[in-house]
């Protein structure tokens, strides 16, 4: 068949390649221009970055990888179409660029897991809450480079895996494979979507706020809808032969749906620290009347005579005020006392704890 005409591969009927391009650069720009939001109130409110930030801008590299990826995939090397049309050169090409972009994805659903489990650490004090955050973390590193070298050897040879000519070739069960990774991913969405709820449930706050900052976190919850649609899109997939995966990839929208998860991942994390930059934007969304206090300390003024106390397990951090960039104050007990020990006063004040 001739492909004599100008980029004829992203106008067959017979391919579906051309809606995966159409649907996901807008995605892209979208999740770019909210990772650069982030970024900039982050800047702006606390003078630098955070490791939560670090983790959302790789997330963000690997979602352009993946979408330049699929592009010259698609646009140039024909997948979403038959294999027969494209013939055999064509086809190991785009299998070539899927078999990559599926690493750059595993690698972006644990940095994303990764940038929320940061930002917990950052938020939250609590030791029990922290070890249970390192274990979690832990794991997810570990399932990141499983997943990967499982990814990256599911063939041997390795160039196996898009060149079916080659003798004495042979790959794992990839529909196993596929479906392993998918069901840990929606596990550790709802685990770490979930985590932080019974921190914040016990926050000295407004119910009101309270509501509104599990709302934020709640919205983590579009990206579990994303994975399972992906999960979904997998079966069709999984049960076609090699023969036929180029068409296959794209018209079950597996393709489709992983792009859309990966940004949607990456949208999520961000909107926790988005919460306080909405909250000036729009002040009424997030009110709430907390308690408040007729009196006041100043600690730097207080006598030679008097000593203030700051419990051990809770360090301040003028640079970065998790407050002002999240929207949320933490509870600070000062207790003031006379040099005879006696306490005059005990206040809760409301102030950055970043770190235990």
């Amino acid at each position: 068949m001739s492909n004599s005409t100008s980029n004829p591969l992203a106008h067959n009927p017979e391919s579906q390649g051309d809606l995966w391009v159409k649907v996901t650069i807008p995605i892209y720009v979208v999740t770019l221009g909210i990772v650069c939001l982030r970024l900039w109130w982050r800047r702006s409110m606390a003078g630098k970055f955070a490791k939560t930030d670090i983790f959302v801008v790789v997330s963000l590299l690997c979602a352009l990888v993946q979408q330049v990826l699929g592009c010259i995939a698609i646009l140039k090397w024909g997948l979403g179409h038959h294999a027969a049309y494209i013939g055999r050169y064509k086809t190991g090409k785009a299998m070539m660029y899927f078999y990559i972009y599926q690493i750059f994805y595993k690698i972006l659903v644990g940095t994303t897991k990764l940038s929320f489990i940061a930002l917990y650490l950052d938020l939250f004090p609590t030791r029990a809450f922290r070890i249970t955050c390192h274990v979690v973390q832990g794991t997810i590193y570990c399932a990141i480079v499983a997943f990967v070298f499982g990814t990256m050897f599911q063939c041997t040879p390795i160039p196996y895996f898009w060149n079916r000519n080659i003798k004495g070739g042979k790959c794992i069960d990839t529909a196993a494979f596929w479906y392993g990774h998918a069901a840990w991913n929606t596990i550790m969405d709802v685990i770490v979507l979930l985590l932080p709820v019974p921190v914040i449930r016990s926050l000295r706050i407004g119910r009101t706020q309270k509501i509104a900052v599990l709302g934020v976190f709640g919205l983590g919850a579009f990206v579990i809808v994303a994975s399972v649609m992906r999960m979904i899109a997998l079966n069709p997939a999984s049960k076609v032969t090699q023969a036929d995966m180029t068409y296959v990839i794209s018209t079950s929208n597996a393709l489709l749906w992983t792009q859309v998860e990966s940004c949607v991942a990456i949208i999520c994390v961000c909107l926790p620290t988005l919460k306080g930059l909405i909250a000036k934007v729009i002040p009424n969304l997030f009110s709430t009347k907390g308690r408040s206090t007729k009196e006041s300390y100043h600690l730097k003024e207080i006598e030679n005579s008097w000593r203030a106390k700051v419990g051990k397990s809770v360090r301040m951090n003028d640079s970065a005020s998790q407050e002002s960039i999240f929207g949320i104050k933490k509870t600070v007990m000062v207790e003031v006392d006379t040099e005879e020990g006696h306490t005059i006063d005990s206040r809760e004040i409301f102030g950055d704890a970043n770190r235990v």
